[in-house]
């Protein structure tokens, strides 16, 4: 058996070449993509789960995985509220990260942004910012790959 990821936000642009990546790689044999809607790809490698983060936690159970990726966000035109946008590109990744490390993952892998930074005045670098930092301090092992696997 291959190692296991669970991807959110595998809808994006950015998701959908990851999740293309993970199918055609050998190393993975198991892939469960957690998105609001059906993703339209069956592949005897995906494990979709259905659910919006309102209902996220009660499907906690089945995100196990040896490798979570996050590749969730949004943008100001599509989420003008400045409290939704900070939930999606902050607290949805955070809480991710803290299911992970319950899940007992090896790795935690997050998109974020060039030059995020926690004290900078600029919304969206500030928001990344305290995303990586967030992240970070949910205490997984941190981690660079510059290979395939997990």
């Amino acid at each position: 058996m291959g190692e296991s990821a669970v991807v959110f936000g595998a809808t994006g642009l950015v998701g959908r070449h990851l999740l293309g990546c993970l199918l055609n790689d050998p190393v993975y044999s198991r892939i469960i993509v957690v998105t609001r809607k059906p993703i339209g790809i069956e592949h005897v490698k995906i494990q979709q789960v259905i659910s919006d983060f309102n209902s996220i936690e009660s499907k906690k159970d089945e995100l196990v995985a040896d490798c979570f990726f996050c590749c969730l966000g949004t943008t100001r035109r599509n989420t003008p509220d400045l409290d939704r946008y900070y939930e999606v590109d902050h607290d949805y990744p955070v809480w991710a990260a803290h299911t992970a490390k319950a899940a007992g993952a090896k790795a935690f892998v997050l998109v974020s942004a060039v030059g995020a930074n926690p004290g900078s005045a600029n919304f969206y670098i500030k928001m990344k910012g305290e995303t990586e930092r967030d992240v970070i301090a949910a205490g997984l092992n941190g981690r660079i790959f510059s290979g395939r696997h997990c």
